[in-house]
């Protein structure tokens, strides 16, 4: 408990001389220390230092990272680029989502920093590209999205949603189990971020 109350003192600490270190298992245990002081310090929305300790876990963990250890570099690259965007620094958070791109292993790999993409173009009034990267999303998870919304294509959604639902009451809807299908979810925070995006603009 102690060291979790002195963790940015200890990492500050830690950080003098780390690049001279050669053991890549201290290494990468102070860029987890980083990436953790990091989280702890965007809850408190101290973006700057955030993103400050995320270009070090960054450095830590080497360009290697995920041919070293897949899991640590996916999350810590989602996390360094939703730090980059808090920051203002779109070009690093583009680069950051473009190496999960290419590193990704499945597209639920990809999806949690693509959120982060969307939500930073929407913060930056770039809605066209967070529509753009979110259809893209959307359809590689399966989802039907009509080009251009018409009140034919509206009314066969309609019909389509009232087929499924049949005659089930609210009641009987509340007693269903919660979504479990990850691509599903990842589908519902999508269209969540763009719905919202669009009520606002409207």
């Amino acid at each position: 408990e102690e060291r979790e109350e002195r963790l940015f003192e200890i990492v500050a600490h830690m950080n003098k001389g780390a690049q001279e270190s050669k053991d890549a298992a201290a290494r990468e245990a102070l860029a987890d220390l980083n990436l953790r002081a990091a989280q702890r310090a965007m809850t408190a929305a101290a973006f700057a230092p955030a993103w400050e300790l995320l270009q070090t876990a960054l450095t830590l963990r080497g360009p290697d990272r995920f041919a070293r250890n897949y899991q640590a570099a996916l999350l810590l690259n989602t996390v360094a680029a939703e730090g980059a965007a808090y920051a203002g620094d779109l070009a690093a958070m583009e680069a950051l989502v473009a190496e999960v791109e290419r590193e990704g292993r499945t597209l639920l790999d990809k999806a949690r920093a693509r959120e982060v993409m969307m939500r930073a173009y929407i913060a930056k009034e770039r809605g066209t590209d967070a529509l753009r990267l979110g259809r893209k999303h959307l359809r590689e998870l399966g989802e039907r999205i009509p080009e251009k919304l018409t009140p034919v294509v509206l009314l066969v959604e309609l019909v389509r949603f009232n087929r499924v639902l049949g005659r089930r009451t609210a009641e009987e809807l509340l007693q269903l189990p919660p979504m479990s299908d990850p691509i599903k979810q990842a589908a519902m925070r999508t269209y969540g971020l763009l719905t919202a995006y669009a009520y606002e603009t409207q």
